[in-house]
């Protein structure tokens, strides 16, 4: 380590850069974890300062830093990700997405992603160093395997209520109904919740429609159960807005008819709105 500082106070001028790897190297095989991070964060810092004909270099030495704390992330049962937060690390790694390249991005997009899954208070350190403005516009562009990294990554920092708020002000809800489509069941149990929360204190029309459209799949009706979505969905049965009676009844509907799901639905079996949208798929289905 101390090498590696002396190494940052020479300057970008004189920094022998195949010396830094290899001192790199050498700690990251060490057993000392605090060490690990605390050296790619120094590597971190003196790459961005490299020499413009030397900036070639500095990509593997990027790579390497947001492999090693990819993997460091993920370990020790979120000990070591908020260890990762503390250190100042998140605001170096965000800055890294403005000039790298395709396969740095990558590993970069993994790397947040563990951040935010396993350190809980990672997620307000990445909001307020413009992680979520990055991870809005890649999603708005991206159209490669990415798009599931960066949803992943969408619906844990949805659990923050600034994030919702800006996700509602901004028109991009669509993007945490889509994570709740896809990805790990962890994932899409937290773009539920977070698609639960936005109801409590946004339009619950809007919300409601989009757990409507969600309920006809079985994954997702599992998903949005166990989030407490259907006692949610009885108490807005009542409600005097039309269309979001509608988009409710639509959605106790499809798990009335889910085996495993049916019996927490008895309740409603009679209710108005519930016996006219069943009356109507009924309807619908004898014109097919």
């Amino acid at each position: 380590m101390e090498c590696l500082k002396r190494k940052q106070a020479e300057g970008s001028n004189t920094t022998n850069w195949d010396e830094a790897v290899r001192l790199y190297a050498d700690v990251i095989a060490s057993e000392n974890d605090s060490f690990k991070i605390q050296a790619t964060m120094k590597l971190a810092k003196m790459s961005k300062y490299a020499p413009e004909h030397i900036l070639a270099l500095t990509v593997p030495i990027r790579s390497s830093s947001a492999c090693s704390l990819k993997c460091i992330a993920s370990q020790g049962e979120g000990k070591l990700a908020i260890l990762i937060g503390q250190s100042g690390a998140i605001p170096i790694l965000l800055s890294l997405f403005s000039d790298s390249s395709e396969g740095l991005q990558s590993i970069l997009l993994k790397c947040l992603r563990n951040i935010v899954t396993f350190g809980v208070s990672n997620r307000t350190i990445v909001d307020k160093n413009g992680g979520l403005e990055i991870v809005l516009a890649m999603l708005n562009s991206c159209l490669d395997d990415s798009k599931l990294i960066l949803l992943e990554i969408l619906s844990a920092l949805a659990l923050i209520r600034e994030v919702r708020k800006h996700l509602w002000s901004s028109k991009s809800v669509h993007f945490l109904v889509e994570a709740a489509s896809f990805g790990s069941l962890i994932s899409r149990t937290r773009a539920a919740q977070a698609i639960g929360l936005i109801g409590m204190v946004k339009k619950p029309e809007k919300v409601a429609g989009a757990v409507a459209q969600l309920s006809y799949s079985e994954v997702h009706r599992e998903v949005l159960a166990s989030c407490g979505a259907i006692p949610l969905l009885i108490n807005m049965l009542e409600n005097e807005l039309d269309e979001l009676r509608d988009n409710v009844a639509e959605a106790l509907l499809n798990f009335s008819l889910d085996p495993l799901l049916g019996d927490q639905i008895s309740c409603v079996l009679e209710n108005h709105s519930f016996r006219y949208m069943r009356n109507r798929r009924n309807a619908d289905a004898r014109l097919r």
